[in-house]
């Protein structure tokens, strides 16, 4: 197996990682890509028709793993997930990890150093940045400052194809300012909008008319980081205290589970062939029936 490292100083502030791989040395068996953060084409929605909605750390889990801290996502690649992970007493690190997704064993680590240590929001650190992948290369990220920006009155647009220059005026769909995230993404999944807020209020729109469906609390209070994914008939999302609560789709709010794991989640889950690839503070779990 290859690595190709580069590090780029600008000042120290940034280093990127492209790690080369051996992919065909060890076969194509399983092919399964969510390759970035919130999967293919960044959508966060998944193929899949038989995704659990009750799990645990031990309820429906095919394996669980222990992991260094960090806040990325699980990124996959056929028989991989890459994580990147970081240590407070080794603050000019990023640590790439490969996992073996059938078995949950470690397969390498491939540790990264940067010219300066990182500097970071309490909430923060330098494995925040999710990896992307494809079938050569492995990409991180890693930066050694963070901020935060604020945004006033943040709102949604949905606009119109074939808009050029000012489209306020002219393709403009629809606008709405209630119910915005302060962190997460928000989630189009079969034809409906979602937008969760700290607290675990949810808001879910039409998306052709912007006419909220519902907006209610799913009762699984804390701060959300994590964005919401959707994968067959559901949409899961997790609460930094540690619950990830599992909703039917449908134009009312119907929760299916709330799963507690007890550890904090920062982490955005993955999902491949009907398993849920998901990450809290100090383990990586699969799971699935």
């Amino acid at each position: 197996m290859l690595f190709r490292r580069s590090l780029m100083a600008h000042a120290g502030l940034v280093a990127i990682i492209s790690i080369l791989l051996a992919w065909r040395a060890t076969g194509q068996e399983g092919e399964a890509h969510w390759n970035q953060f919130r999967g293919p084409n960044g959508q966060g929605a998944a193929a899949a028709d038989a995704i659990p909605a009750h799990f645990s750390p031990k309820t429906n889990v095919l394996w669980r793993t222990v992991v260094p801290a960090g806040h990325s996502s699980p990124v996959i690649w056929n028989n991989r997930v890459f994580l990147s992970a970081s240590d407070p007493a080794h603050p000019k690190e990023l640590v790439t990890l490969a996992i073996d997704r059938k078995a949950g064993k470690l397969q390498w680590r491939q540790v990264v150093q940067s010219e300066t240590p990182g500097k970071f929001h309490p909430l923060n650190n330098a494995a925040a940045s999710t990896p992307a992948a494809d079938d050569q290369h492995v990409y991180e990220w890693m930066e050694t400052m963070s901020g935060f920006a604020a945004i006033s009155h943040p709102n949604l647009l949905a606009i119109r194809a074939g808009a050029a220059g000012d489209a306020r005026k002219s393709h403009v769909a629809w606008e709405n300012q209630r119910g915005m995230p302060e962190t997460c993404s928000p989630l189009y999944y079969r034809g409906r909008l979602y937008l969760l807020r700290d607290g675990g209020l949810l808001s879910c729109l039409q998306a052709t008319t912007g006419a909220e469906l519902f907006r209610e609390r799913v009762r699984a209070a804390g701060q959300y980081i994590a964005s919401p994914i959707a994968a067959e008939d559901k949409v899961i999302f997790g609460s930094v205290p540690g619950v990830v609560t599992v909703i039917q789709v449908d134009d009312k709010l119907k929760v299916l589970a709330r799963n507690n794991f007890q550890e904090q989640i920062f982490a955005t889950p993955a999902v491949a062939e009907n398993k849920i690839y998901l990450r809290t503070v100090a383990h990586l779990y699969a799971l699935g029936e």
